[in-house]
């Protein structure tokens, strides 16, 4: 059974996430946060929460947390993606399918991301769009 996330409305909350890779040029993040504002959302911002990890935006273990997290807040009604790049699938197979579920909301991204997607919509039925990441 296919399950549609909610739709926004202006004043919602969108969180950024970064289970993957975090862009060299943190510019890219504030232009992209700027845009959303601009069109109505809050962003919840998370920047000072990604160290970077070699060429990840943190531990898998974290990665994994932040997505969770996100779904499981009721602030938050829409996720988008940081970026693309590498990494999302080492966490692909550790994701509790149950909190997406349970709290759909649209997921945004492509590129790595792309996994994420489909494997949330298998897993769950929650329909994703593979649209544009933040950067």
């Amino acid at each position: 059974m296919q399950i549609v996330p909610p739709p926004l409305t202006p004043g919602d909350s969108i969180a950024v996430i970064a289970p993957a890779g975090i862009p060299a040029d943190r510019k890219k993040y504030h232009i992209g946060c700027s845009i959303i504002e601009e069109m109505g959302f809050k962003i919840i911002n998370q920047e000072k929460q990604w160290p970077g990890f070699d060429f990840l935006s943190d531990r898998d273990e974290y990665r994994l947390h932040e997505l969770h997290q996100n779904f499981a807040d009721p602030e938050v009604k829409a996720i988008i993606a940081l970026r693309g790049g590498f990494g999302s699938l080492r966490i692909a197979t550790t994701i509790d399918y149950t909190v997406m579920r349970e709290n759909p909301k649209l997921f945004v991204g492509f590129s790595d991301i792309s996994i994420l997607l489909n494997l949330i919509y298998l897993k769950t039925g929650l329909i994703c769009l593979h649209g544009p990441v933040l950067t």
